[in-house]
């Protein structure tokens, strides 16, 4: 095993840590324009934290980093999709830890480094004072962090990972009774017949957004016809459109409605049932969750779960500098509440006269 205290830290080991280029490592560390600040700050932040001697400016952000409280390593899946979901979490991360004086290291996990469950070095060389993890990493991965003796938060989990199994706190947005009330309103609209859309082992999170339809389903006396639903496991989790594709033309009979698992499913649905002659909403109504940006702009505009991203990220942060402090007290399950967005993507079911 190469000795982490010894080593020589190159441009290229800060690259691998970031999963970045070995370029734009360069680039950051040298104040080119072609770099965002924030991403300068993040590849200083870092370099710092794994020891790098030779830069040739140091941004006073970095140069705080040195005297900072404590590093905080936000671990973040190097393949999440839907970057404009996750980049206003991220915001909200690093706003709570600025104002609390922490710095903020950014590492993505590429999926060899969790299969082989290899962790990111400063978290090796026991220089960070708290771990965010964000993302649907798999079990055994979680498990070998949370053995690293620092406090950790994660934002959602595998659906498989009891909450009792953890070491971690947990926050979140809420889920299952979002999802409830845009199955009632559809149900209310007329529709019976009503798929689901959604890899519903990919995360608590999705898993949750499953129970909430069934519960709604049942409530309401209506069955779920299994084959108007996606649900099964996929490599994309259905974000990529020819997966839903191939089972949208599996399907003998469409649901009058879809509720998906995210907005990112819902859109690519919606296109996917137009290109197919249907109308979005006359034929077919669809929701999502989550409020991206994109949802006010697929046509028609998709009714969804404003998720409060920022603050989600805020808080999470809080929860870690909480737990820092008191690393006694008992581990905590936190939800964000949502808000419903009634858009044009739904409508009121008629039967047709065939």
């Amino acid at each position: 095993m190469i000795d982490e205290m010894n080593k020589k830290i190159t441009l290229q080991d800060i690259a691998d840590e970031m999963g970045l280029s070995r370029n734009t490592i360069s680039k950051a560390l040298n104040d080119h324009d072609d770099v965002a600040e924030e991403t300068k700050r993040m590849v200083q932040n870092t370099a710092i934290a794994l020891g790098y001697k030779k830069f040739n400016i140091i941004s006073d952000s970095a140069r705080n980093t040195i005297e900072s409280r404590g590093n905080i390593v936000f671990l973040n899946y190097g393949d999440t999709v839907e970057t404009s979901y996750w980049s206003f979490i991220s915001k909200g991360i690093e706003e709570e830890l600025s104002k609390k004086g922490y710095n903020l290291i950014l590492n993505f996990i590429n999926a060899e480094d969790e299969k082989n469950l290899v962790l990111p070095r400063v978290i090796n060389q026991k220089s960070t004072d708290g771990i965010l993890l964000m993302g649907s990493l798999n079990e055994q991965y979680i498990h070998k962090i949370c053995t690293q003796q620092v406090p950790i938060v994660l934002i959602d989990a595998p659906s498989t990972l009891l909450s009792t199994q953890l070491r971690a706190d947990v926050v979140m947005m809420e889920n299952e009774d979002s999802v409830f009330a845009l199955a009632e309103h559809l149900i209310h609209l007329g529709h019976k017949e009503i798929g689901f859309i959604g890899d519903i082992q990919y995360s608590k999170s999705i898993q949750e957004r499953w129970y909430g339809f069934v519960k709604a389903m049942k409530e309401n006396g209506l069955s779920i016809d299994l084959t108007q639903c996606i649900i099964h496991e996929t490599l994309e989790q259905y974000q990529d459109p020819f997966s839903i594709e191939m089972d949208l033309d599996k399907m003998k009979k469409m649901p009058t409605a879809f509720v998906c698992a995210n907005d990112r499913i819902a859109i690519h649905t919606i296109r996917l049932l137009q290109k197919r002659k249907y109308h979005i909403p006359e034929d077919i109504s669809v929701v999502g969750f989550d409020d991206i940006q994109e949802a006010t702009i697929v046509d028609p505009a998709l009714t969804t779960v404003q998720v409060h991203k920022e603050e989600i990220g805020r808080r999470a942060a809080a929860e870690l500098i909480w737990r820092i402090e008191n690393p006694e007290q008992p581990y905590e399950f936190i939800r964000i509440q949502n808000c419903l967005k009634w858009r044009n993507s739904t409508s009121q079911f008629i039967e047709k006269n065939v």
